[in-house]
């Protein structure tokens, strides 16, 4: 090609579309960067590109001729910000949020559950509806074992979840689907002897006190004794959560069932424990909507009281 065909056809096209192809790489990279950081880091890399810019345009007007190597200093000083937030973009750098946080997607919730000597330990768990959850159930016997659930006081109730059967020593976490709020029932199903209960508690807002952190869950107390509730009326808070301490005096089992209605045919809203006493025990009973509640036992159904809930 002769040369001044070069200069005066090729070049003056090459040229201009060479700087359009540059100048839409640049900007469709910096929109990526842009949008694939949080904002406070958006802001700052447009911020510092902003200022390079200027910087660089600055020097080369009040300069009257600046050297290859100047001029290549400044190139690489004003896309540094560029660089950074592009590593920024694709994970290569951990950013935190304003109080040192890293912005992390939290896990289920997790709960631990063991099994040796034909047992449960704990045999009462509490979860949060709304959300899957996660059961770490560990075997510590050589005998095969799983948990099985069912939304109900037993089970001859819904399955809603069963795990896989293993002998131990071992270790298997068991990802269990969002639950309704309610009690529920669990045993293994190769020991059906081998039981417990699940509460499914309602999710709620946590409440603040006056220095802002989340104020502590209603309390009440009940005890047994001569086959007896002790107090047989109870009054607590609707749409709370409740720490309901039971205190068994006696060398008998109990425990307290809660049901919707006047007495024993209606819907068991909560089931606690079985203990054996003298001992106590801290039940977690989810929220209840405001009316009248029966609860009994269930080893000793003549053993009655009412919960009033307002």
């Amino acid at each position: 090609m002769k040369k001044e065909v070069r200069e005066r056809v090729v070049l003056p096209l090459l040229i201009p579309l060479g700087a359009m192809a540059v100048i839409a790489v640049v900007a469709i990279g910096f929109a990526w960067v842009l949008l694939n950081v949080p904002k406070s880091v958006a802001t700052a890399v447009a911020a510092m590109v902003a200022i390079n810019i200027l910087v660089v345009f600055g020097v080369v007007a009040v300069r009257e001729r600046l050297t290859q190597s100047q001029m290549f200093m400044m190139m690489v000083a004003s896309v540094i910000p560029l660089v950074i937030g592009g590593a920024v973009a694709v994970g290569a750098v951990e950013v935190s949020d304003s109080d040192g946080h890293e912005h992390e997607e939290p896990g289920p919730p997790a709960v631990q559950l063991v099994a040796e000597n034909i047992a449960f330990d704990p045999n009462q768990l509490e979860v949060g509806a709304g959300r899957d959850f996660i059961i770490e159930f560990e075997n510590r016997d050589p005998d095969p074992h799983n948990v099985a659930i069912f939304k109900g006081p037993d089970a001859t109730a819904e399955n809603v979840f069963r795990g896989e059967v293993f002998p131990g020593v071992r270790t298997v976490s068991y990802t269990v689907p969002a639950q309704e709020p309610g009690g529920y029932y669990f045993h293994c199903d190769v020991h059906p002897q081998m039981t417990g209960t699940l509460t499914v508690t309602e999710a709620a807002a946590p409440a603040e006190d006056g220095e802002g952190e989340a104020a502590e869950p209603a309390s009440a107390s009940i005890s047994a004794d001569d086959l007896a509730f002790d107090p047989t009326e109870l009054t607590l808070p609707a749409n709370s959560p409740i720490s309901l301490v039971f205190d068994n005096q006696e060398n008998l089992p109990h425990n307290v069932v809660i049901f919707s209605g006047q007495d024993a045919s209606g819907e068991a809203l909560f089931r606690g424990e079985l203990i054996t006493g003298p001992r106590k025990v801290t039940y977690r009973v989810p929220a209840l909507q405001p009316g009248r509640y029966h609860f009994h036992c269930d080893v000793h159904p003549n053993m009655t009281g009412t919960i009033t809930v307002s």
